[in-house]
């Protein structure tokens, strides 16, 4: 019978995949690092803080919320501005891939830009 790390690191991993979520991207979302979340979630972490245990069900019940990632930014900008033509959609996505490269990209690369 698994103890109650473990159990608590079997919960948080079960609704992580069944949400269809990475650890990288719940460790993002939750704002912990990426070891931490594994660590739990394999019961390493015998005494994990109520307050990473909470970051992690919050992530967790707004992912469930909204239950899909967000649109790509091409998208977005077609549905926001529809005055805009395909040329400048095309450029403000290609400067946003400018300074994403000259700055770093802060996400994972789960939501890739369609084009």
């Amino acid at each position: 019978m698994p103890n109650s790390s473990q159990q608590v690191g079997q919960n948080v991993r079960g609704r992580r995949e069944a949400l269809g979520l990475s650890a990288r991207k719940l460790a993002h979302l939750a704002g912990i690092d990426n070891g931490t979340l594994l660590r739990i979630e394999h019961g390493q972490i015998t005494q994990p803080r109520r307050h990473t245990l909470k970051a992690i069900d919050t992530a967790l019940k707004q992912w469930s919320a909204t239950d899909q990632p967000l649109p790509p930014l091409t998208s977005y900008l077609r549905a926001r501005y529809p005055q805009v033509s395909e040329r400048v959609v095309k450029e403000l996505a290609d400067y946003f891939d400018y300074l994403t490269a000259r700055y770093g990209d802060a996400t994972s690369a789960d939501g890739a830009d369609e084009r």
